[in-house]
């Protein structure tokens, strides 16, 4: 068995890949909690269950079942979201994941999420990836559970369609990588026109310490813009240090060019 090559000295680190290794090798079960407060534009309480098995040993299959309970100024509601994923290895190079889900909410129509994207690893310090993803704007009541107005007529439900496309290189020997991403697509709702989302981002990064503690300074820019929006920004020489090797810039995730309310977040999750 793949266990019987883990060996060392127990760890947390020893401990995680083992845990690693036995998630790929069998069925799991994931639970967890997630609470927000947004000083009462629109907080929750979430809850979800995660089951997941191989299907053979380059697929992977999870369904996943999330609750909500939904808390905005006083107006109350739940949500319940279905979904599943499936993640494929083709080869040690290109892997892909398929995504679909519909968010339940009592009154008002179903709304189906999902999302599909591909990896492809040409070298070892080369990544490219290329994706879609129809996701949630869970910003406010209107854009979350949508309402209705005088003449019974349902808008809101905002989804954003965003399409990506991401390289990064990571160049060991000299400990420097490079991040850059598009991505480009349209935010939905109903009863609303759509408008337009675009973003460029780049970033650069050096490792100045590659033991513990490990110290990574990166510089990046992004620009990103909506269509109808005033507020288009440009933001040069934002200076991160991270407390782990960056990964390839997350593409696929809106960034609103607009002010977004402060949040509190937190999380708690279990997996067996």
């Amino acid at each position: 068995m793949a266990l019987s090559y883990i060996s060392g000295t127990p760890s947390p680190e020893f401990d995680q890949a083992r845990q690693q290794v036995r998630r790929g090798l069998g069925t799991y079960i994931e639970t967890g909690y997630a609470m927000r407060a947004e000083q009462g534009e629109l907080d929750f309480h979430r809850f979800d269950v995660a089951i997941s098995t191989p299907v053979n040993a380059a697929n992977r299959i999870t369904f996943i079942y999330q609750p909500t309970l939904w808390d905005a100024r006083g107006r109350g509601f739940n949500s319940s979201y279905f979904g599943a994923n499936l993640d494929s290895e083709i080869n040690d190079n290109l892997s892909t994941h398929l995504q679909v889900g519909a968010d339940v909410v009592a009154n008002v129509p179903v709304n189906y999420d999902g999302g599909a994207s591909l990896r492809y690893k040409p070298s070892n310090s080369t990544n490219l990836r290329v994706g879609f993803d129809r996701e949630p704007v869970e910003e406010s009541l209107l854009s979350t559970r949508g309402d209705t107005n005088v003449a019974g007529v349902m808008f809101g439900q905002l989804r954003s369609n965003i399409a990506s496309l991401a390289f990064g290189y990571d160049n060991r020997a000299h400990k420097y990588d490079l991040n850059l991403a598009y991505t480009d697509g349209l935010y939905t709702g109903e009863g609303l026109d759509s408008n337009r989302r675009y973003s460029i981002e780049g970033q650069i990064g050096k490792e100045l310490l590659g033991q513990k503690p490990y110290l990574h300074i990166a510089y990046g820019i992004d620009y990103t813009s909506f269509d109808h929006d005033a507020d288009r920004t440009f933001r040069p020489g934002r200076v991160r240090i991270h407390s782990r090797p960056p990964s390839l810039l997350p593409a696929s995730r809106p960034i609103s060019s607009g002010e977004r309310p402060r949040r509190k977040n937190c999380d708690l999750g279990t997996s067996t």
